[in-house]
């Protein structure tokens, strides 16, 4: 299950979650994430937002990010979800679990928390 992480920011901020803000904001996350060991793949454009994948260690991770649904018309608050990809054996024996410790979802967290124009980080 993806863990998200909602904040409120001006700096990424546009009506349209595919817009080029949404692509500024998942291109500077991995931007500070590449800065602490995660190596990152390209980023794509999705229905509801952009995505990249990323690894840390062992593990491998998918990261999206777009405006929350139910902001289009306020505008400034985003969501990024979280999720950890696992093999089919992990998944049909339940390992490998995304944590709520999970040190990359610490990253990620630390990283928004530490940007001036972001505010009210926390997980929803």
């Amino acid at each position: 299950m993806p863990i998200n992480i909602v904040f409120e920011t001006t700096r990424f901020s546009g009506p349209d979650p595919n817009a080029p803000s949404g692509e500024q904001l998942v291109r500077w996350i991995g931007e500070q994430l590449q800065a602490h060991g995660v190596k990152t793949e390209s980023v794509r454009n999705k229905e509801d937002g952009w995505e990249f994948g990323a690894s840390h260690g062992d593990a491998r991770y998918l990261v999206i990010a777009g405006l929350q649904k139910d902001a289009a018309s306020v505008g400034g608050n985003w969501k990024i979800s979280v999720d950890k990809r696992r093999s089919l054996s992990d998944q049909l024996f339940g390992k490998n679990q995304l944590s709520p410790t999970d040190p990359f979802v610490w990253l990620v967290e630390n990283a928004l928390q530490s940007e001036p124009d972001i505010k009210n980080v926390r997980r929803s």
